[in-house]
């Protein structure tokens, strides 16, 4: 008689735990999505850019199911925000929305993803020396996070967190909370022209770096193919010193880097200066964060009249640059 109680209080049980794994697997139960629960808790995490301050992020969420459709949404701030989309499996992608010279094209797949700026242009353009490849603007500061084999469920969410400074893992959460680890994408360039000889005597400088990829896939950073040049200011560093900055895409592999310094004297003398820093540009230990470095620039002594005024653009009817091919010295 005991034995028989517990053959049939063993049989409860088992039936009361299929019945429990069953109810969680049905598909009429409600999910964090679009009709109930809190949605997902997206959460942004600053670690290996600790600096960065955004006005907001985008995040974008790309199904792997067929009959799956792409959820948008727009989160204010940096710290994140919550998002409600159907139970399904997606891939993430996530960028800063608050950049202007940045568009997108390609943006049906996460692979393929890319940020691309338009046209640039510098002063007098018809009588300046341009170089061969086109001129695009430098995009602004951006920044990018992903996440892959998302699974949104009744019962929570599991995905792989890519960007880690410890390394992709796979992650479950119970309380539907995606953590995403956002990278500065774009490459920031330095340039600075040491041990200027009679640096007075220049009235404007311009400067044009060529070589650089025109666009970028946004999940990873990885530059296009292409070749475009980037044109930037120059402004005087210390008492013989120039120095500029811009963003970029980064460069190609095989594309070569030619310095390009439009410098026009006090004088009226136009000069194009260009040294060859593919060397500098390839060797660079942090591919983000570039530093082209050269020195030995030789000018004219200056007028006694004449006054700095370094930073400003061209006149209009300048016409006649004298092009100098130097193999400046590398510091």
């Amino acid at each position: 008689m005991i034995y028989r109680c517990k053959r049939i209080l063993n049989l409860m049980l088992s039936m009361a735990l299929t019945v429990f794994m069953l109810s969680c697997q049905h598909k009429d139960i409600a999910c964090p999505g679009l009709d109930a629960g809190d949605g997902i808790k997206v959460l942004f995490d600053w670690t290996s850019v600790p600096d960065a301050a955004p006005d907001g992020m985008t995040v974008i969420f790309f199904p792997l199911d067929a009959d799956g459709r792409i959820w948008h949404f727009e989160i204010a701030g940096r710290e994140g925000g919550r998002v409600k989309l159907p139970c399904g499996h997606y891939m993430v992608l996530a960028y800063n929305n608050d950049t202007y010279d940045i568009y997108f094209r390609d943006t049906g797949s996460i692979s393929t993803y890319e940020a691309y700026t338009l046209s640039a242009s510098m002063p007098d353009a018809s009588s300046v020396p341009l170089p061969d490849e086109p001129l695009r603007r430098q995009p602004d500061e951006m920044y990018s996070a992903m996440a892959t084999d998302l699974h949104v469920t009744p019962c929570g969410i599991t995905y792989v967190s890519s960007g880690r400074p410890e390394g992709d893992c796979l992650k479950g959460c119970s309380q539907s909370v995606l953590r995403l680890y956002p990278r500065r994408i774009t490459c920031r360039y330095t340039c600075m022209v040491e041990d200027v000889e009679n640096i007075s005597s220049i009235r404007s400088i311009e400067a044009v770096l060529t070589g650089m990829a025109p666009a970028e896939t946004v999940a990873d950073g990885v530059p296009c193919t292409g070749s475009v040049a980037i044109p930037f200011k120059m402004s005087l560093d210390g008492d013989d010193g120039l120095c500029g900055r811009f963003n970029s895409f980064g460069r190609n592999e095989g594309n070569g880097n030619m310095l390009m310094l439009y410098v026009r004297l006090k004088n009226n003398d136009k000069k194009l200066f260009k040294v060859d820093v593919t060397s500098q540009a390839v060797n660079a230990p942090d591919p983000k964060n570039v530093l082209l470095k050269v020195r030995g620039l030789h000018l004219p002594e200056p007028e006694p009249s004449d006054t700095t005024d370094v930073g400003g653009g061209f006149d209009v009817g300048v016409e006649d640059w004298e092009t100098i091919i130097i193999d400046l010295t590398v510091g």
